[in-house]
């Protein structure tokens, strides 16, 4: 299939999603009252021991209502789960080849949409009203994902013509996504001191790196799909 201005302009929309997720989150912090999982009576939002989701949670832990965060937090996430299900939907069709390389890339991209759908569910579900369904769509999210990368790795070295960056990203990437499932899944609880520090670091250094991780990979597409454009 040849490529689209439509799927580029993709492209170009994607990092766009990827700043206002980290400008809507970042604005949410300062509004967040207080609290942490292993001392209620905190005030405001620390970086290194309050998760993502606490900034969704309609009444912050230390029991003051929470609107105004929680609004962008609903706000950011549900703009970067729709903006990495565009994104792998115009990925999963970049790659022409024959019949196997199709399938796999449509594979990768529907797993990716599935991904931003389980994020767009997170946000949905805040974590104070729907602590299973919230939990559920957040390791989904990151399973999906690591499942959505590891095709493209393939399809990208396989390929002559897109950059050889991309692989290597998404290679980088996937290794960092793996350890954080396996922190997710086997790590330490959060319900102690320590363990909160350790769920809490690592859960920032995966979100930010996969914020970083498609914003350069929608670059990489873009001039890709300029370039064959004026080809």
């Amino acid at each position: 299939m040849p490529p689209t201005p439509f799927r580029a302009r993709i492209f170009a929309f994607v990092p766009i999603c990827c700043f206002l997720f980290v400008l809507f989150t970042g604005i949410a912090m300062a509004f967040y009252p207080g609290g942490v999982k292993t001392d209620h009576g905190t005030q405001g939002y620390s970086f290194l021991v309050n998760f993502f989701s606490d900034l969704g949670r309609r009444t912050a832990l230390n029991g003051q209502p929470n609107p105004v965060a929680a609004s962008l937090f609903q706000y950011a996430l549900t703009l970067a789960g729709l903006g990495l299900m565009l994104f792998f939907g115009a990925f999963g069709n970049l790659f022409s080849g024959g019949l196997v390389t199709r399938v796999v890339a449509l594979w990768g991209g529907a797993l990716g949409i599935l991904s931003g759908a389980c994020f767009v569910g997170v946000a949905a579900f805040p974590v104070d009203f729907s602590p299973r369904m919230h939990g559920t769509c957040v390791i989904w999210a990151f399973r999906f994902f690591l499942l959505a990368v590891l095709p493209f790795i393939a399809l990208i070295f396989s390929q002559k013509r897109y950059p050889k960056t991309g692989a290597w990203l998404f290679v980088t990437f996937a290794l960092l996504l793996t350890a954080y499932i396996q922190l997710l899944t086997f790590g330490p609880n959060s319900g102690t001191p320590g363990g909160l520090i350790i769920q809490v670091t690592g859960q920032k250094v995966i979100v930010y790196t996969s914020v970083v991780c498609v914003w350069l990979q929608s670059v990489l597409a873009r001039r890709f799909l300029q370039q064959k454009l004026a080809a």
